[in-house]
């Protein structure tokens, strides 16, 4: 508001460019050990009928495989579209899956968790906008170090 003499008080528009301080987590947590699992594209089929209560195994259902998944997919035996009959030709799928136990230490631990947390905090931050600070805190327990991230930023105001 600008004042006058001659015409009184009136009301102007601003120009002005106004920053936030704003502050962006994340938070991960990293466990001393764990079991990562990943398939390892070995496939092995097998085929069952099915007639009633009767069940008639094409090929042996065993596996070799020592870890796997287990997918069924039983299909019905239809006359003309309409009539179902009690024949079901049931497929089998074995897939193959590796484990590896992992164990980290406790500062690789932390620094995973760090970065992590770092990381999902900074996906949260809009385009163009500068980060000033970053800070960690940390809580440990036995199983695992938990690490919440948080990101000091300093951005003009959105009007």
């Amino acid at each position: 508001m600008v004042s006058s003499d001659y015409a009184g008080d009136r009301y102007v528009h601003s120009n002005a460019e106004i920053l936030m301080r704003t502050w962006y987590t994340g938070k991960s947590a990293v466990p001393y050990s764990k079991t990562l699992v990943a398939k390892s594209g070995n496939v092995e089929k097998r085929y069952q009928i099915n007639i009633g209560n009767y069940t008639i195994n094409l090929l042996n259902t065993s596996t070799n495989f020592e870890k796997y998944d287990t997918i069924s997919n039983v299909k019905r035996l239809t006359l003309f579209g309409r009539f179902q009959l009690p024949i079901e030709l049931k497929t089998i799928m074995y897939e193959e899956f590796l484990a590896d136990d992992i164990e980290y230490t406790a500062e690789e631990a932390l620094e995973l968790a760090k970065e992590e947390a770092l990381m999902l905090a900074k996906e949260s931050i809009p385009q163009g906008i500068e980060i000033v600070s970053s800070e960690y805190k940390v809580f440990d327990t036995e199983e695992e170090v938990i690490v919440r991230a948080t990101v000091e930023c300093i951005e003009k105001a959105r009007h």
